[in-house]
């Protein structure tokens, strides 16, 4: 394991590369996805990884957002628009827009994202929305079209179904999909993406099993995170399929899960300190447990500190003309 500096902290990444990241707060939206990291040795240019912190708009304070960004290791925000864009209108929740400006405040990028599938206001929602091509380019014209009004940097969806959606009925089996289901929705999906493009972030990257087709929907993002990755259960998560760009950590401040023994959370110091989970992939997706946002922040702070005396240390070590 070797580290990295990120806003002049070091964090740590798998052996074989070291990559040196600069804030590119001032970049444009081109110049971020195409940066490529200076690298040591012979090894092949490797572009630095995102590190994202969600921020959920209609649970969370916007106070653990500044407290994770005051970390220095948090590049992006993804601000989740409270629910989808039929439930909740965002310039009517003043957190997202604190939040918002905390994020503008610290350079930090920010992702807007909303639900894809209404999950309250569902009285024009129907299970067939699923294979309805104008519902889909509608979805990433609104989303996009709130993004622009506050200067988002990028644009996100959560493609699970939530609450009273219809969609909820692929997800517990009570719809089934056959195999030309499937393949009729890849289609579908590739006619989204010539008619009107691509969101930045989507998730989840794929479902266990073939009951919500998240898979096939995630087509419609550039950034893949997955949810598949989200408990550190190693074996697991050595053995996921689906493809994804993002690796989701489902972060808590102790690894205990009551509900679910086999299904540990993820801390903060696990999820950096094994970051041969992620740092081949393009960033790692920071999910706080529910409720808890504020505490995990405070851990994320105690870690960079940690790191940056780790960084302190080593430089005093290094000085010929130390006492």
């Amino acid at each position: 394991m070797i580290l990295f500096f990120m806003f002049g902290v070091i964090i740590p990444v798998a052996v074989g590369i070291t990559i040196v990241a600069t804030d590119c707060s001032d970049a444009n939206r081109t110049e971020e996805l195409d940066q490529a990291a200076r690298v040591t040795g012979t090894t092949k240019a490797k572009k630095p990884p995102f590190i994202i912190w969600h921020y959920s708009g209609y649970r969370d304070k916007p106070e653990s957002v500044e407290i994770a960004l005051s970390s220095g290791l948090i590049t992006h925000v993804n601000i989740q628009g409270a629910l989808h864009r039929k439930d909740r209108y965002y310039k009517k929740n003043a957190n997202i827009l604190k939040t918002i400006q905390i994020a503008k405040n610290y350079g930090a990028k920010i992702i807007w994202s909303r639900w894809l599938w209404p999950g309250y206001t569902v009285e024009d929602s129907n299970a067939k929305d699923l294979f309805d091509v104008n519902f889909y380019i509608k979805e990433i014209e609104a989303l996009r079209e709130e993004a622009k009004t506050f200067g988002a940097d990028f644009t996100g969806l959560d493609t699970e179904p939530y609450a009273r959606s219809p969609m909820v009925a692929y997800k517990d089996n009570r719809i089934t999909l056959k195999p030309e289901d499937r393949q009729s929705l890849k289609l579908l999906i590739k006619q989204v993406v010539n008619s009107v493009g691509t969101v930045d972030f989507i998730y989840p990257a794929g479902w266990f099993g073939n009951t919500m087709p998240c898979d096939i929907i995630a087509e419609l993002g550039i950034f893949r995170v997955s949810e598949m990755t989200f408990y550190a259960n190693y074996k697991r998560i050595k053995h996921i399929k689906v493809p994804y760009e993002i690796f989701g950590a489902y972060v808590n401040t102790t690894r205990e899960n009551k509900n679910y023994p086999k299904l540990p959370y993820f801390t903060i110091a696990e999820i950096f300190d094994n970051s041969q989970l992620w740092s081949d992939k393009k960033g790692l997706f920071i999910y706080p447990l529910e409720n808890k946002a504020e505490l995990i922040a405070k851990d994320l702070v105690k870690y960079s500190r940690k790191l940056s005396f780790a960084k302190l240390s080593e430089e005093d070590s290094n000085n010929p003309n130390r006492e």
